[in-house]
């Protein structure tokens, strides 16, 4: 097996014999981990050019069956080229999308797992569940998406945390497994019961608005509760060549913030909502300086990202109560809602609300 592989490292091995030495040196004498890394290379070795070490990092045995880590999965589908885009979209306590394209076909993917799946694989009872759920979502939407976008590169490949799940095993034996793998060796196990699960909580309504806009006084209204300046709004509307007077509610709602709300916007009549992110050099420096002036969060942010965002009314709201957060914990985790929230999730608000009065 190893007779004719280049020693690319000083713990790729030559032989079996030599494989064995390494593996129980790595494992600090313990024989019994030595087999367990034994088997991990020669399950997955071949991904790591046999080195032994690479294998100790990304792989864990349990119950001697070999696994491979969440995050290892997807670095051996970057490692073939064939990745134009892998990447968490939205993470959360309840659930985690996953966007992706490979290189050669262009076509793009989106995975979801959630917490609802997890309910029905009977898996939230699990300590891991319970105490690393942004985590364990994480790694199975991952692994979910590497396996069905890139299946020559890990097909039939399961993640540590998908093995301790479904093998028969303690509830301590799988957190303790399941937290190595992820990389949380910190936590221990809690034997204690778990608290009650809580009443359920009922999502808020797509269609939440923090203000009712039913003719166009109430949008003066608005605006001037906004500090926005009457003349501009018209001069905004006269520019884009609507009538205000015949917009229903909800076109008015929409003006409001397309148009209103934001500086930008307001002053810039001949900026295209649809694209301006799109300009290059100077052109998008002056929106997106622009932009950071009114908000300052969005200095970290690409106008890329927040630009498709901005006139989303639970985004640019959440987004101008992330302003006024006073202490740099409360900025950094609102700044993590806004780049995870879905742009029409009103529950992200909610919380970031809930932030200022801690």
């Amino acid at each position: 097996m190893y007779a004719n592989k280049i020693i690319y490292s000083i713990w790729t091995p030559e032989s079996r014999s030599d494989a064995w030495d390494i593996a129980l040196m790595l494992s600090r004498g313990n024989e019994a981990a030595a087999h367990d890394l034994m088997l991990c290379h020669a399950a997955f070795g071949h991904h790591y050019n046999y080195d032994m070490g690479l294998v100790l990092v990304n792989t864990t045995c349990i119950k001697s069956r070999p696994t491979m880590k969440a995050d290892a999965l997807a670095g051996i589908c970057r490692s073939t080229g064939n990745v134009k885009r892998l990447q968490v979209v939205k993470l959360t306590r309840d659930t985690c999308i996953v966007e992706c394209e490979r290189a050669d076909t262009g076509v793009q993917h989106r995975y979801e797992f959630n917490m609802q799946m997890a309910q029905e694989m009977n898996l939230t009872n699990n300590q891991n569940w319970r105490r690393m759920p942004k985590q364990m979502l994480r790694a199975r939407a991952v692994a979910m998406a590497c396996r069905a976008v890139w299946p020559d590169a890990v097909s039939g490949i399961y993640t540590s945390d998908e093995m301790a799940d479904s093998m028969d095993m303690t509830d301590r034996e799988r957190f303790d497994a399941t937290a190595r793998s992820l990389g949380e060796d910190d936590l221990r196990y809690d034997s204690k019961p778990p608290a009650p699960a809580p009443e359920p909580v009922e999502p808020p309504p797509a269609d939440q608005t923090l203000y009712q806009i039913a003719n166009e006084q109430d949008l003066m209204d608005l605006c001037e509760e906004h500090s926005i300046d009457e003349g501009q709004v018209r001069g905004c509307a006269r520019a884009r060549k609507l009538s205000l007077s015949q917009m229903s509610p909800d076109e008015l709602h929409q003006f409001f913030y397309s148009y209103c709300l934001h500086h930008v916007h307001r002053q810039m009549h001949n900026l295209n909502l649809d694209n301006w992110w799109q300009l290059q050099g100077d052109k998008l420096s002056s929106v997106h300086n622009a932009f950071v002036a009114q908000y300052p969060p969005l200095t970290i942010l690409k106008p890329a990202f927040y630009g498709p965002r901005i006139t989303a009314p639970a985004w640019a709201e959440t987004l101008r109560h992330v302003c006024t957060l006073e202490t740099d914990e409360h900025k950094v985790e609102g700044l993590e809602v806004l780049r995870n929230m879905a742009p029409d999730d009103w529950s992200a608000y909610d919380y970031v609300s809930g932030l200022g009065k801690c």
